[in-house]
């Protein structure tokens, strides 16, 4: 894994922690080249959104892939 991809995956779990609305716990974030795959549990369709939207607003990541994502 080389240094910017680590990076893109630290800021994505950091801006997790701090938002009230996305549950970090409960979501696993992967980076490859600039793709963002993210695996876990959501609360509803909103948190869903807001996790991808939120790794999407990363600098360096290229797209962000949540059908891991599935409701609680």
């Amino acid at each position: 894994m080389d240094s910017s991809t680590t990076k893109i995956t630290t800021k994505i779990k950091s801006t997790y922690m701090y938002s009230n609305n996305v549950d970090s716990s409960d979501i696993a974030v992967n980076t490859t080249k600039g793709v963002v795959t993210l695996d876990g549990m959501v609360d509803s369709g909103s948190e869903k959104a807001l996790a991808v939207q939120l790794a999407e607003n990363i600098k360096g990541v290229q797209s962000v892939k949540a059908g891991g994502l599935t409701f609680k």
